[in-house]
């Protein structure tokens, strides 16, 4: 059954009480098609980072060695390529998908990863669809959403202040070697939850009202000098180390 106007009301209450609603996704951090390298530092420095950028479901889990090893693999990616985690357990997803849930995508930046995880993702004004929100949801004013993606294809253009023409940029986690990252998250959504939807192929978009969607995974996905949208039809989706 679709999100009624009180639940979608509530949702927006809940997001007002946590932080303000002006506030959208934003880097934090340097953004750039490259960074500096301190051989000196090796892997330390993006070592230093891993916690703040790693699902606490997967962190809190892992051995000192393999929290090692997931930053040695993260400084290590080539150009181009992943590292995937999970954000959620293989039984938690079983069970969503068992209630409905299908999965969609969304776009990010690295150093957004840590707030999402504590309150989930930022709803955004402005977005596409505003007018038939208003209409459905008899409001004279759109309250922000949460946008996702139908495939991976068209959640990697986003954020847009992550491109520079035809050319991906990423955020600087560290200068010892390891290449500007950017974020793509698996998620879980209700389809009869959704308050609006674009299908156009590559470009199809959903919006939710805040806290419809569940983050299953995280992937960290280095910066390619190859345009996304190029590499991801002529060559498949990247290449991905689950750790």
């Amino acid at each position: 059954m679709p999100l009624s106007q009180v639940e979608y009301r509530r949702r927006h209450a809940i997001w007002q009480k946590l932080v303000d609603v002006g506030e959208a996704e934003e880097p934090q951090w340097s953004v750039g098609d490259t960074a500096s390298r301190d051989v000196r530092q090796s892997w330390q420095r993006t070592y230093a980072m891993m916690e703040s950028i790693t699902p606490p479901f997967h962190w809190n889990r892992l051995t000192s060695q393999q929290k090692l090893h997931l930053a040695v693999a993260v400084n290590q990616m080539r150009e181009g390529s992943m590292v995937k985690m999970p954000a959620v357990s293989e039984r938690h997803r079983a069970e969503l998908f068992s209630s409905g849930y299908v999965v969609r995508w969304h776009g990010t930046y690295v150093s957004c990863l840590d707030r999402i995880y504590t309150i989930g993702l930022a709803p955004s004004f402005g977005g596409a669809g505003a007018g038939e929100r208003k209409r459905k949801y008899e409001d004279d004013e759109d309250i922000p959403q949460v946008f996702v993606a139908w495939n991976k294809i068209c959640a990697i253009r986003y954020p847009q202040l992550m491109w520079e023409g035809n050319a991906m940029l990423g955020e600087i986690v560290a200068t010892d070697g390891t290449k500007p990252l950017r974020a793509i998250l698996e998620c879980a959504c209700i389809p009869t939850d959704r308050t609006w939807q674009r299908k156009d192929g590559d470009n199809s978009q959903v919006s939710y009202a805040y806290g419809s969607v569940v983050v299953l995974s995280v992937e960290l996905h280095s910066v390619a000098k190859t345009p996304a949208d190029q590499r991801l039809r002529t060559e498949g989706l990247p290449t991905m180390k689950e750790i």
